[in-house]
Parts: C-alpha cells; sequence; structure tokens
C-alpha cells in the first residue's frame, strides 16, 4: 500500500494550516489551499499509538511507531453553535505540528461521538428513541451521541464542524477515523437501555416517518414485516455510514478508517433473527449484536468509496472455530475487504492489555496481513506500567515482523 512519506507529510503540515493562521473569521487568513497531498505510502506496515499525548516522540520513533492519533472533541471544539474555542484549537494544532516535525504520519479523529449539548436542542428529534419510548441519554458524555441516522438537522451540524476541521487544520493526514455512534463508531445505541434488552432505535418520529412497516415491533408478526424492518434498519445505518464517507471526502483526500467494532453479525445470523421476529432471542440478538446493525457484511457492501480501510475495534479477540460465524472479527473483515480490494487494518479493544494481547495483534498484522495498527493507548506503554504491555514490547515486537 502506500502513504504519504514523513519529509512530504511535514512540509504539508507546516504550511499555512499549520501554522499560527487560521481560517478566515478566526485568528487568522485562510487555511484551506495550503495543504494538498497524494498519500503516498511507502512498502511495509505501519504501527501506531491511540490517545497520543506528544510527550514521548522520541521513544516511540525508537520503537519503530510511525502513525500517531490526534483525537479532538467535538463538544470543546465547538461550545456553542458556530463559537469554536481558539484556545483548543491553538492546542491541538500545535500537538498536530509536533507529530509532523518528528517525523510521524497522523491520524485524525473528529470525535464527533462527543457532541456538544447545543446539538441535542436542534429540534424535537435530535435523540435516537427505541420501541420502549426510551430516549437514549446515557451518563457518559463519550455515549451521549445523537440521532444522526435520521436527522437532517444534526447531519447538517456534522457537516459544518467538519468543514470548519478542514480549514482549521489541513489536508494531510494519512487517515481519518470514521463513525459517529458510541466511541466514535459504526453503529447504533446500545441493545439495553434503561434495563430494557433488545432495543432497536428507530421509533423517533423521523424514522418512524419513513418507515416501510410504522408501529411495527419486534416480536409482532409476520416475517415480512420483520423482514422490511430489518432491511431498514440496517439500510438506513449503511447510508449514513456513506453520508460521513462522502462528509469528509469532501474535504479531505486521506484514507477513510469506518471503525466496526466487536464481533458483528455473521452470514446467516440476521436472517435467524428476522424468523424469530427480531424477538431477541437467538444468539446473536442476545449479544446485542441486531440491535446496534453491526452487519459487518452489509456495511462493507454498501461502500461507494473504494479509498478505505476496513477497520477492526477488536483485532485481539480469538477465533471460535473456522466458520465465517467463527472467525475473529479482524480475519473476517480483512476477508470482506480482499473481496472488494481493500486494505484492513484495527486496534486491540481495552485500555491497558498486556504483552500477550500484543503480540496477537502484531502477529496478525504480518499473518493475515494487515496494512497496520493502532494500539490503545499511549499511556500504559510510556512510561511503564505493569502488567500493561509497555513501549520497550511494543518495539520489540515491531522489529519481529521486518521483513529478513
Amino acid at each position: 500500500m502506500v502513504r504519504l512519506t514523513p519529509g512530504l507529510l511535514v512540509a504539508l503540515c507546516l504550511a499555512a494550516a499549520c501554522s499560527p493562521s487560521g481560517p478566515q473569521g478566526s485568528q487568522g487568513g485562510s487555511a484551506s489551499n495550503a495543504c494538498t497531498a497524494s498519500h503516498s505510502r511507502a512498502t511495509g506496515p505501519w504501527f501506531g499509538v491511540l490517545q497520543a499525548s506528544g510527550d514521548f516522540l522520541a521513544e516511540e520513533a525508537r520503537a519503530g511507531v510511525t502513525v500517531l492519533a490526534l483525537e479532538l472533541a467535538w463538544d470543546r471544539y465547538e461550545p456553542e453553535r458556530g463559537r469554536f474555542d481558539q484556545g483548543y484549537i491553538a492546542e491541538q494544532r500545535a500537538k498536530l505540528e509536533r507529530f509532523c516535525r518528528s517525523g510521524f504520519d497522523v491520524v485524525l479523529a473528529a470525535g464527533l461521538h462527543y457532541a456538544p449539548r447545543w446539538v441535542f436542542a436542534l429540534d424535537g428529534d435530535t435523540y435516537y428513541v427505541n420501541q420502549y419510548g426510551d430516549r437514549f441519554m446515557p451518563a457518559q458524555r463519550e455515549d451521549r451521541v445523537p440521532n444522526a441516522v435520521f436527522n437532517p438537522a444534526v447531519r447538517q451540524a456534522q457537516a459544518d464542524y467538519l468543514a470548519r476541521l478542514r480549514a482549521d487544520l489541513c489536508d494531510c493526514f494519512y487517515a481519518i477515523r470514521v463513525g459517529a455512534g458510541q466511541a466514535g463508531e459504526v453503529l447504533y445505541p446500545s441493545a439495553v437501555h434503561n434495563g430494557h434488552p433488545n432495543s432497536f432505535w428507530v421509533y423517533d418520529r423521523l424514522a418512524q416517518a419513513d418507515s416501510p412497516v410504522p408501529g411495527w415491533r419486534p416480536g409482532q408478526p409476520d416475517q415480512t414485516q420483520a423482514r422490511q424492518f430489518w432491511d431498514y434498519y440496517v439500510g438506513r445505518l449503511v447510508g449514513y455510514q456513506n453520508w460521513l464517507i462522502a462528509t469528509y471526502r469532501s474535504h479531505f483526500s486521506s484514507w477513510l478508517e469506518p471503525l466496526y467494532p466487536g464481533w458483528g453479525l455473521r452470514p446467516g445470523q440476521a436472517e435467524s433473527a428476522v424468523a424469530g421476529l427480531l424477538s431477541g432471542d437467538t444468539p446473536a440478538e442476545e449479544d446485542g449484536l441486531t440491535s446496534v446493525g453491526t452487519d459487518f457484511a452489509a456495511l462493507v457492501r454498501g461502500l461507494r468509496d473504494g479509498h478505505v480501510i476496513l477497520y477492526s475495534t477488536a483485532m485481539e479477540k480469538p477465533d471460535q472455530a473456522t466458520t465465517a460465524a467463527g472467525k475473529n472479527p479482524m480475519r473476517y473483515l480483512q476477508e470482506l475487504a480482499a473481496a472488494r480490494h481493500l486494505p484492513a487494518a484495527g486496534e486491540n479493544s481495552g485500555i491497558g492489555q498486556p504483552a500477550d494481547v500484543m503480540r496477537v495483534c502484531v502477529g496478525r498484522v504480518r499473518t493475515l496481513p494487515l496494512v497496520g495498527m493502532m494500539w490503545l493507548t499511549e499511556s500504559r506503554l510510556a512510561p511503564p506500567n505493569p502488567p500493561a504491555a509497555s513501549l520497550d514490547d511494543y518495539g520489540r515486537l515491531i522489529r519481529s515482523t521486518a521483513a529478513p
């Protein structure tokens, strides 16, 4: 595969978009045309770090880390609609400049899942609603995601924010993480909310207005309506995924990484759920996979942009069987990617995991193969924090994957 070389990246990022000047209307002039990039990439896989602070750049470079994540939070960037926190923006631009100067490629995480409070006041349909009438209002800030799948006002706010990112930063990223569900992934809200299981988040006014079976609820007859309901539910998530990718693409030429979480639905599981009227009784439903809509095959099949990296956020999970249903998520996604002639990459699913888990992840980069991986998270790598894997562990494993 190819990517932007560090030298070219530095030159581009340190152009006007990464200098003290900013977009028109902020603290400087326009940077919208300052950075363009071919995003070429040298041969060999890349190894990166999530939640990078900028405090361990020399140590990460010595270990063989070549990619760092610049992770933003929308609610901090735009605390009120149209008002942007210039101090926060300056901090992030300075961090990006440090990453670039040190020769790292950078992955952008826009932080759409950190939605500002004002987004939820745009209109009366900004919350996801399940069949029990529950609004999705979790306590955790990073989980409180707005109804972007069905609400055009929420999408417009997201689009405006992403346009502002391009103006404030640059088109100099190796890749951009795509998703606006919980944890910034491509999915609906959690299957269990307010003690109610098997939640389907398609009962707000806007979602019901477009539904082919308005008012139908899981468990009601018949299979024809259950199938129409399911196709609509997954189809709208696929449509939102493609809208989000297209919106990023209108501003950035980077690789785009749709983040696919957990195990994901496998062949035949949706059909079994539909046959049971989506009542929540099959293993996949009990695991919450139908509620969150993570039908990996449907999501990948629906992709329209060819410059994407299929990305697993659970790359260390073990195989349960040799069948498609039992293959680990990273292997399954890599096979879906290969069928579409797309690259694949991933990250581990937990903070502070030990070196044995890291060894599995790094090994899969070589054996599947993958274009690269990110490790979650820097704060447990450096300084050493046993029993979590260390940056020294990462360096030894990276060197072990080098071609002879």
